[in-house]
């Protein structure tokens, strides 16, 4: 048990020194937070400081501008008139007036200030003491009815005797408006005091206070010599760090108080206070285990603290941009968080040359240009890139009478996206210069314009004349393209056209023709007025060239082919006279009585004459076509009348091949077309379905849709390819499937069927599928309708 204890006394001992060390930092990080805050009350006091003192400055030398321009010896509708438009220039919470030497407003810029008393303003004697300016006690302002300051001015006559007095009244609301601007802490308090020790403002506003004198125990404050830094405890009980500025030392006989609260930047640290305090006692209970979780406590106590910190310099910095304040000295003597990312960790800005962390314009024209901004106190702007960053930064720097302000804004987005323009534009400069292509920009407004080099050439101009492309390229176009290049030229212009290509010709000054390609763009103005042409230019010579010989050679095939129709079509007569003779030597042969081989040879005989009949009607079908022998004839016929009568025709033929033939027809349709053409495309669909079928059934049907009337031949046939149905409709084409059998048609009847449908206007379609079956669509535009064509009534008749 005295073990024990002499062990406990042991860990007691050897803690105590550490625990007294750890309670001395916390005391000195107190310190060091109260020094903080101490610092900012300072700093957030010389800010109000320095705006009174611009304020103040600002109504003397309006003041003493009026009096200089003997604005007060003027007639009091002049003065009032004057003061009137000068009233938008100066601050809306300042009014001027002037005194006569009966002490009466006789001249004022607010209305309310007219013939009144100045008692309540500087006496003459007080202006004269203060080198002719004086600020006078808190006042209730007649024009706004709220607190205001009040500033006198004497003027005199030409004599030198005084003849009265310029008096400005300045609402104290002025003082919350200059508050509200500035980056102001939530817990930070403002009092500002005239030389009377009344209240003139206080921010955040408590009823009563404004107006009031002030409390006697804060009397030593007012009277002090000079400014300082002293603990308050508030109006509201908080204990606050106050920094002021006395009556004494203050802007023009006033004082200025500004207070922060402790508690709110205390707390923070007093927790981790407590917390370290746990976490020692603690180590004492569990020994060495103990003090491994109290060295991970002090850690995380001591993150604490710092996010605290950080927190609090998060409140100061209330704008995106770095911000650094240097003295005259080039010291920097502030910096926000987002100045202090810009420097390696670990290195220190406050107190340290500014031109130590930025090598990069230590030594060059920068530096003499902040310098004379500083000794000018004139506002600078530049540019610049960070080695150690690399970024680009925007850079704007605010001279005061303390030193400069920096605000420092990453552009480095901003200038990739200069250089890419860059870059692109001179990709297209090389582009244009691979495609040999030239390019031109002209002002429409003054008639000037400019072209490179490859676009003089291509006109014929020399380079040297780029600068008058606008006027010389006309000269040089050829006389026939002449007036139809000014013509479109004009036309683009005034109709708005947004972009344009034009071909025309121009004559080099050899003699030798080129064909230019021009395609460009008209830039307008926002009221829609043109204001540039810019574009490129293309030598086009030789494509102009291969096309012309190309449309040579097509106008010579097309005369060979219509001859070769023509041809045909009159020869038609002459070629089926024999084949003909031969079908009728063949019925001869038939009535005659031969033996079976002699039968079976006139069959096969017969079976070629027919093929060769069907190949030369085709031939002199297509022949006719092509050669424009066939003729059009519209007019209006029951289109249902023409497939019953195809139908009727055909049913024979289907049955003989063991195949059912169905007509489905919908109604008494009635269209407008070629009877007889018409009639030919579907007899010729209907040839082929029973070609290829060799099972199943053909279908004729009609269908009526909100385009036209459909009619369908359908079949159960072989079917035809995918790759093959954009072939079918080629001369001579036939299907390559497992179930075609040789001799089955020639490949002529689906290319008739196709140049009778662009003649007629009647699309035609195909949807097939192998080894299932094929439908040919041909629609005919509807124009009217007889009877009812919502039942669709079928034929039993015409079923095979």
């Amino acid at each position: 048990m005295l073990d024990i204890r002499k062990l406990f006394a042991l860990f007691v001992l050897a803690a105590m020194p550490i625990f007294a060390f750890e309670i001395q930092g916390k005391i000195r990080l107190r310190d060091d937070r109260r020094q903080e805050i101490e610092a900012e009350a300072s700093r957030l006091l010389n800010l109000i400081d320095i705006e009174a003192q611009r304020t103040f400055d600002g109504i003397r030398q309006i003041l003493a501008t009026l009096v200089r321009t003997d604005v007060p010896n003027l007639a009091p509708e002049r003065c009032r008139d004057i003061l009137n438009r000068l009233k938008k220039d100066y601050s809306e919470h300042l009014a001027v007036a002037f005194v006569d030497d009966h002490g009466v407003m006789r001249c004022a810029s607010a209305p309310a200030l007219l013939g009144m008393q100045a008692n309540a303003f500087p006496s003459p004697g007080e202006a004269t003491a203060a080198d002719s300016f004086a600020i006078g006690a808190l006042v209730v302002s007649p024009a706004t009815g709220r607190p205001a300051l009040t500033f006198s001015l004497t003027f005199r006559n030409a004599e030198g005797t005084r003849v009265g007095e310029a008096v400005a009244v300045l609402d104290t609301a002025w003082l919350e408006h200059l508050i509200a601007l500035l980056p102001w802490p939530d817990n930070a308090a403002i009092m500002l005091t005239d030389r009377n020790r009344v209240v003139l403002a206080r921010l955040p506003e408590r009823p009563g206070v404004v107006g009031a004198p002030v409390a006697t125990s804060c009397h030593h404050l007012l009277d002090a010599e000079g400014p300082g830094v002293a603990r308050i405890v508030g109006i509201d009980g908080t204990p606050r760090i106050l920094a002021y500025s006395p009556i004494k030392s203050g802007t023009s006989g006033t004082y200025t108080g500004v207070a922060v609260a402790v508690d709110d930047g205390m707390d923070g640290v007093d927790d981790a206070v407590m917390r370290s305090m746990v976490a020692f006692s603690v180590i004492l209970l569990l020994c060495a285990g103990g003090a491994a979780c109290a060295v991970r406590k002090y850690c995380r106590v001591r993150e604490q603290a710092n996010a605290t910190q950080r927190k609090m310099a998060d409140v100061l910095s209330t704008i995106t941009d770095a911000v650094a304040e240097v003295d005259r000295d080039w010291r920097i003597t502030y910096a926000n968080a987002r100045a202090l990312a810009l420097v390696p960790d670990g290195v220190e800005l406050a107190g340290t040359l500014l031109w130590g962390h930025v090598p990069e314009v230590s030594d060059t024209a920068v530096r003499e240009l902040c310098q004379r901004a500083m000794d000018e106190h004139k506002t600078i702007e530049f540019e610049f890139f960070g080695r150690c960053t690399g970024q680009w930064y925007l850079v704007r720097g605010f001279p005061s009478r303390e030193g400069m302000t920096f605000y420092l804004k990453d552009v480095t987005e901003r200038k990739g996206a200069e250089a890419a323009v860059r870059h692109s534009a001179e990709q297209l400069r090389l582009a244009v210069s691979a495609a040999d292509a030239g390019t031109f920009d002209v002002d429409l407004r003054t008639g000037e314009g400019s072209a490179s080099p490859d676009a003089c050439l291509m006109h014929g101009l020399s380079p040297a004349d780029a600068g008058s492309f606008a006027r010389e390229w006309q000269r040089h176009l050829h006389p026939d393209d002449r007036d139809a290049a000014m013509t479109e030229h004009d036309r683009v212009i005034a109709e708005a056209c947004a972009h344009f290509i034009r071909e025309y010709r121009v004559v080099h000054g050899d003699g030798r023709t080129h064909w230019i390609s021009t395609r460009g763009s008209v830039l307008r103005q926002v009221d829609g007025s043109p204001q540039r042409v810019v574009g490129i230019t293309l030598d086009v010579t030789g494509r102009r060239q291969r096309e012309e010989a190309l449309q040579a050679a097509m106008k010579r095939a097309e005369q060979a082919s219509q001859a070769k129709a023509r041809f045909i079509a009159v020869a038609s007569h002459d070629l089926r006279q024999p084949l003909q003779s031969l079908f009728f030597f063949m019925e001869v042969l038939r009535s005659q009585n031969v033996d079976e081989r002699t039968e079976r040879c006139m069959a096969v005989i017969e079976s070629n004459l027919t093929t060769l009949r069907e190949l030369l009607d085709g031939l002199l079908d297509l022949s006719r076509l092509d050669a424009g022998g066939v003729e059009v004839h519209i007019n209006s016929f029951a289109l249902d009348g023409l497939l019953t009568e195809i139908a009727t025709a055909y049913t024979p033929v289907v049955r003989g091949k063991g195949l059912e033939f169905r007509a489905l027809l919908h109604g008494d349709a009635t269209v407008r077309s070629d009877r007889v053409l018409v009639g030919r495309m579907v007899r010729n669909l209907i040839e082929n379905a029973i070609r290829y079928t060799s099972e199943g059934n053909v279908t004729l049907s009609s269908h009526q849709i909100p385009a036209g009337v459909e009619i369908r031949v359908t079949d159960t046939g072989i079917g035809i390819p995918a790759d093959q149905l954009d072939l079918i409709f080629e001369e001579f084409h036939q299907v390559d499937t497992a179930g075609r059998r040789r001799g089955q048609g020639l490949g002529l009847g689906l290319s008739i069927v196709q140049r009778l449908s662009g003649m007629l206007d009647h699309p035609v379609s195909v949807s097939s599928e192998v080894a299932v079956g094929t439908t040919f669509t041909i629609l005919i535009p509807s124009v009217a309708m007889i009877g009812d064509p919502a039942h669709p009534v079928e034929d039993d008749r015409l079923v095979g």
